[in-house]
């Protein structure tokens, strides 16, 4: 992190500066966890843009402020998953990913919102607070990692993380008119993670520009930066399923886009993948219910906290996840969780027929 002497004025600003985004984040139904040291952290990044970020080349001359999401663990902040059993679980370590970030001199401003126990699409939280759309204050910014969303959106930071185990990253990012990605499981370490499914998790950023987003997966993974790449030697595959029943002004700007990237040089694919809903819904659902009891335990013994699976079910305060878990617990047992992991998951594997746009 950068250390020095910074002129009053910056300070002045950097406090203006969180002032501010809670403000502006409380109006948005947006709760914002702020650590201790934000007034000296914002002093160091809040004059800092997205731009010297991206070069952060000796890393400790750049910064950069960003939110992180309730779930991922940073020392002396609560990690709560947004849930009301885990209101005191402060660690006293960052997660992996906060912690490489933090080396190469990222502030974390706070934590923001999630939906409780990232089991919901819009963050309505009925024990954080509703976060709303930064667009329209009427609609909800998706979920469930929309804070991160919502913060990036309103320009309270350049960046920030969230997690996907469901498209938990990209749903928000898509509402908020953001970036969002979802490294491959496995890719970002889980670690100090609140869990939900290990084959499925993954920690993502969400940034305003693809730029942003590709740097912050450097920094974690610890891989170079991608080349520039040569666009006519570029193939790049087109999901027809996911492609279908678009809303009409977004199915403009994406065959927009993809008439731009052809005229580049760039080959395009179309792609089928055989039965992928199908096999989704055989394999999603099943294994991230079946998985979450023995990693939240995992996790929580692990933060040598007494609590339990069953003990976090039991405070749970909004009445979707209530009426969730209720449902799915002892639906999925083992012979279905064996099923989807053998049978289902590999068949969104299988080779795929292409087709040259």
């Amino acid at each position: 992190m950068l250390f020095g002497n910074y002129p009053e004025s910056d300070l002045r600003f950097a406090i203006c500066f969180c002032g501010v985004a809670k403000k502006t984040a409380l109006g948005l139904g947006q709760p914002i966890c702020l650590g201790r040291s934000w007034p000296s952290a914002a002093a160091r990044g809040a004059t800092l843009v997205p731009q010297t970020f991206r070069r952060m080349w000796p890393a400790e001359h750049r910064i950069a402020p960003e939110m992180r999401r309730r779930n991922i663990d940073v020392a002396g902040l609560p990690t709560t998953a947004g849930t009301p059993a885990l209101h005191d679980n402060r660690p006293a370590a960052d997660a992996p990913v906060v912690a490489r970030l933090r080396a190469a001199g990222a502030i974390v401003i706070g934590k923001v919102n999630m939906h409780e126990l990232a089991a919901g699409v819009t963050t309505d939280n009925a024990a954080y607070g509703t976060a709303r759309n930064p667009y329209d204050e009427e609609r909800v910014p998706g979920g469930s990692s929309g804070g991160t969303a919502v913060a990036v959106a309103a320009r309270l930071v350049p960046c920030g993380l969230g997690t996907d185990t469901g498209a938990s990253n990209r749903v928000p990012a898509a509402f908020c008119g953001v970036v969002g990605f979802r490294p491959s499981a496995g890719r970002w370490p889980q670690a100090g993670i609140i869990p939900n499914s290990p084959t499925r998790d993954t920690a993502g950023p969400m940034a305003r520009d693809v730029e942003d987003c590709v740097l912050l997966d450097a920094i974690v993974t610890g891989e170079d930066l991608f080349p520039a790449v040569n666009l006519s030697e570029l193939r790049l595959g087109i999901p027809r399923y996911f492609w279908s029943d678009l809303d009409p002004a977004v199915e403009t700007i994406a065959q927009d886009w993809t008439r731009r990237l052809r005229n580049a040089g760039v080959t395009l694919i179309e792609v089928e993948v055989p039965d992928i809903a199908a096999l989704t819904e055989q394999a999603g659902l099943p294994i991230g219910v079946f998985e979450h009891e023995q990693a939240l335990d995992a996790y929580l013994t692990e933060a040598n906290s007494p609590l339990r699976f069953a003990d976090v079910l039991a405070g749970i305060a909004s009445p979707d996840v209530r009426t969730f878990f209720g449902e799915m617990r002892g639906m999925i047992g083992e012979p279905e969780y064996r099923a989807a992991m053998n049978d289902y998951r590999p068949g969104c594997n299988r080779p795929i027929a292409i087709t040259l746009l």
